[in-house]
Parts: structure tokens; C-alpha cells; sequence
């Protein structure tokens, strides 16, 4: 890597044995590298340093040269106990540098590993993402154009969408709108041919490391080693079958995990409600219909409903016009991106539904 701008030049592929010399967690080296202290020997605090260091000048070089898309999003997640079954809480974790410092020599590796595959003529497994057709980005542009209630500029290449997108990274929409992009783009998969990773803004990508071990990443070892070592390796048909069953399981995987993830949410404000008949929380309105209001809960990670009939009062009417809801006696709007306090009417976490009304 030439360090000083964070562009690789070559790579070279070793069987080694790792000898684990320390256990750092995100949130120590996050704040050793905030200048806090850090438990640890001098060699492996200079090689933070140089981690650091590097790392930065890979994410520049890739800001600047592949143009991914900037999308971090906070996870929130539930926090349970398993003895008893309970769940406690809720946790928001923001990236951090020392998250992106992990992230950037695994970029690194999973592009040199696809790199080495096709110049070996091995089949593999590539990790593809296409890009959105032009259909999809006109709807994500018209949806992001009523969520911020301002014109965009027009968003038909990929430079036009990287500079939309930067320019909200300090808005608290940020969060709303990258999600949003989300559903118009394609989902991300396996392929045994390369096909390039429109998200990453790379023409080669695979999966061969990753902070959490993916079988993905174990099928390609096992083509590298078996390679290595004048082995029979697995055919191009071979690997397509089941490059095609990671990409099926995986979805289902995820819809799995986010559906449980936001049903344990939502029994999580059951018992806040429980616990207290005055429960409160907040919610900016994302979706504006005759029906109602459709509004997200940052502080959960969902979206719920507040029903017409909720509304407080007489006297509404809805406005299609300028997707709001007003109120005639009282000239009360309601309208996008306005912040609401929200009282729970109802929950349903089989079906993940959620009814709000005004506090």
C-alpha cells in the first residue's frame, strides 16, 4: 500500500499462524486513538498508529477514486437476557473510525482476493451489486425531494448520487434517506462471475474476510487452498449452484433477523406502555396519506402509524396537494419531516404494527 495516499499497488497471499498478543474491543482503540489510554504493550500501540494512519488514507483514496455510497446508518438493536427471557432495552451503535479502521483493510483484502481468483482462472465466489436502473432512482428522487419539501438536483450518475448524498451527511433526515435509497436498490449477492459492487464502487469484489467468519468467505479459502496445494478444485458450475444457495439463504437469514429484531422492539414498547400508562416517545411524519400519517421512531428504528381517526379533535382534512393534514378550526398542519410527541394506541409484534396518536 502506498501508504501516503492509500492506493495498492500488489498483495501477496501467505499460510500463516496467528499468535494473538492482545484483545482490544472497538470502543478502547476508538478511544486511544481520541488520545485516551490504552492498556497495552508500546509495539502494539504503534501499530495502531499505523492501522490508523493508513486506514485513513485507503478511505480517502476511495472517496475520491471508487465513490462509494455514503450510507452509515446507526444499528439499533434489542438487548435481551436470556435466564429469564426478557427483553431490557434498546442500543443504538454508530460506526466509529475504529470501526472503519477494521472495515478498510477487509475492503482491501476481499479486492485483492477477487483480483487473484480471475488472474488464476479459479472459480470463485464474487460478491456483485448492481446498479439501480433509472425507473428506481427517478422514485428515490421524487420520494427524497417530498421527505426534505426541496428540489434535487437531478440524480442520473453515480457522481450526482455520492454528491446527494454527502451534502446530507450532518442532516438528521441523513438516516431517513439512506434507507430510503435502500429500497430502491438492488440487494447485494453471490455470483461464481464478477459482476462489480455498485455500493462500493468497485469493479472487483469478493468476500474472503470479515469480522464475522461468512461461508462465502470459507468456499473461496477452500478454492485458494486446494489451488495451493495441487488439489482438485470445485468446477464454475459448482461454484455458481452455490454461490446462488448463499445468496438465497442469506436473504432469508436477514428478513429473519430484521423481522425478529423489530418484533422484540415492538413488544419492548409494550412494556415501557405497561410500566407506565403515560408513556411517551417521539417520531418525525415520513409518509403523508388520506389514511393517515406514517411516522419513524429514531430512538427504535421503526415506522408506525398514526390511523386519520387518531387525530385529535374535529376537523381535519387531508390535503394531497401538500401532503399534509390540516386542521380547519384550528389551522393546524401536520405535515413532512415535522417532529411529533407520540402516545402507543396499539402493538401488534406478530404482524409489526404499530398505531400512535398524538400526545
Amino acid at each position: 500500500i502506498e501508504a501516503s495516499i492509500g492506493r495498492i499497488h500488489s498483495c501477496r497471499r501467505a499460510h500463516t499462524t496467528i499468535r494473538s498478543t492482545a484483545r482490544l474491543c472497538y470502543e478502547e482503540v476508538q478511544d486511544y486513538l481520541d488520545g485516551g489510554p490504552l492498556s497495552c504493550s508500546p509495539e502494539v500501540k504503534s501499530l495502531l498508529d499505523r492501522l490508523a494512519s493508513t486506514a485513513k488514507q485507503l478511505r480517502q483514496y476511495r472517496r475520491a477514486q471508487e465513490m462509494f455510497l455514503p450510507m452509515d446508518m446507526p444499528e439499533i438493536r434489542p438487548i435481551c437476557t436470556e435466564h429469564p427471557s426478557q427483553i431490557l432495552g434498546v442500543q443504538k451503535s454508530v460506526s466509529s473510525f475504529s470501526h472503519e479502521l477494521v472495515e478498510e483493510f477487509m475492503l482491501a483484502a476481499n479486492q485483492c482476493i477477487a483480483a487473484e481468483l480471475l488472474k488464476l482462472h479459479l472459480p470463485g465466489i464474487f460478491r456483485n451489486h448492481q446498479s439501480p436502473d433509472g425507473d428506481s432512482l427517478l422514485e428515490f428522487a421524487a420520494q427524497a425531494q417530498i421527505i426534505l419539501q426541496k428540489r434535487i438536483p437531478p440524480l442520473d450518475s453515480r457522481r450526482s448520487l455520492v454528491r446527494f448524498l454527502r451534502s446530507l451527511a450532518d442532516s438528521p433526515l441523513h438516516d431517513l434517506i439512506a434507507t430510503t435509497l435502500l429500497r430502491h436498490l438492488p440487494r447485494a449477492n453471490y455470483g461464481a462471475r464478477s459482476e462489480g459492487h455498485f455500493g462500493l464502487g468497485k469493479e472487483l469484489y469478493s468476500h474472503f474476510t470479515s469480522p464475522i467468519r461468512r461461508y462465502a468467505d470459507l468456499l473461496v479459502h477452500q478454492q485458494l487452498l486446494a489451488f495451493d496445494m495441487r488439489k482438485k478444485t470445485r468446477s464454475q458450475e459448482q461454484m455458481e449452484q452455490m454461490a446462488s444457495q448463499c445468496s438465497l439463504l442469506e436473504e432469508r437469514c436477514d428478513q429473519a433477523a430484521f423481522s425478529a429484531y423489530d418484533r422484540m422492539k415492538i413488544r419492548y414498547l409494550m412494556q415501557l406502555r405497561q410500566a407506565n400508562p403515560n408513556f411517551q416517545t417521539g417520531g418525525d411524519i415520513v409518509k403523508v396519506t388520506k389514511a393517515g400519517l406514517t411516522v419513524y421512531l429514531d430512538d427504535y428504528g421503526l415506522q408506525g402509524a398514526v390511523p386519520a381517526q387518531n387525530l385529535p379533535g374535529h376537523g381535519w382534512v387531508f390535503e394531497p396537494g401538500s401532503q399534509a393534514w390540516r386542521n380547519r378550526r384550528t389551522g393546524t398542519m401536520l405535515t413532512l419531516r415535522q417532529h411529533l410527541p407520540l402516545a402507543l394506541v396499539s402493538a401488534d409484534p406478530i404482524r409489526g404494527e404499530i398505531a400512535l396518536r398524538l400526545a
